[in-house]
């Protein structure tokens, strides 16, 4: 009996033709440097930093919940935890985040994360003289849910709701400090397709921070 033929690529060729179309888009989250809830672009994940942030077609299902919601659908159970540092947060806790997979049979996955970036602590000075007054430190604190479909073999799809808020903890005389931001919301959108069902080719689409304007 003659042995059919696999039509795999190697994976080098897979992240290639799985490129993506990444739309970071978003009312609010557009990316000036003037508007807020700019944490919501900061990129997650070492695999995909690792890839050149093409990852919407081939991110693992731990990272995927910030690339496309879409490639959690198929993963196995699971629990991850990441940490980062960058030149935001280099003095400071540093970007620490958990992501936790619950697939259901037939149905797709769902998942749960929690994500704290910490920027450290700054001294609080008087406005007039310029006096050291007190100290804070302000970190910002998002949550989000994930549900991702399947469609038949090679379909599937994917909904992520983000809240955000910046909170403060301020020692001394604190009267012109806040203790938080109001929170604000995102969703993220995704699909991938896989060419065929033995294939490693996938193409992935996603669009982040779709919401309101802050």
């Amino acid at each position: 009996m003659r042995r059919r033929r696999s039509s795999a690529v190697p994976r080098p060729l897979s992240a290639l033709c799985g490129l993506v179309c990444v739309a970071a888009v978003a009312g609010a989250q557009s990316g000036t440097a003037t508007e807020g809830a700019l944490e919501l672009l900061f990129p997650a994940g070492a695999r995909a930093l690792a890839m050149g942030q093409a990852a919407s077609a081939t991110a693992a299902p731990s990272e995927a919940f910030w690339w496309n919601p879409a490639l959690i659908a198929r993963g196995a159970r699971q629990g991850a935890l990441h940490f980062s540092q960058t030149i935001a947060t280099i003095d400071s806790g540093g970007d620490l985040s958990f992501t936790f997979i619950l697939p259901v049979q037939r149905v797709g996955a769902f998942a749960l994360t929690g994500r704290r970036i910490s920027y450290g602590v700054q001294e609080l000075t008087r406005r007039n003289d310029g006096t050291v007054i007190g100290e804070f430190s302000n970190s910002v604190n998002i949550v989000g849910a994930t549900f991702a479909p399947t469609f038949g073999d090679r379909v599937n799809a994917g909904l992520t709701y983000k809240l955000l808020q910046v909170a403060f903890v301020c020692s001394g005389e604190c009267l012109e400090t806040p203790s938080k931001s109001q929170p604000t919301s995102a969703f993220d959108f995704g699909a991938s397709y896989r060419a065929r069902k033995d294939s490693s080719v996938n193409v992935g689409v996603s669009l982040w921070n779709f919401g309101l304007s802050l």
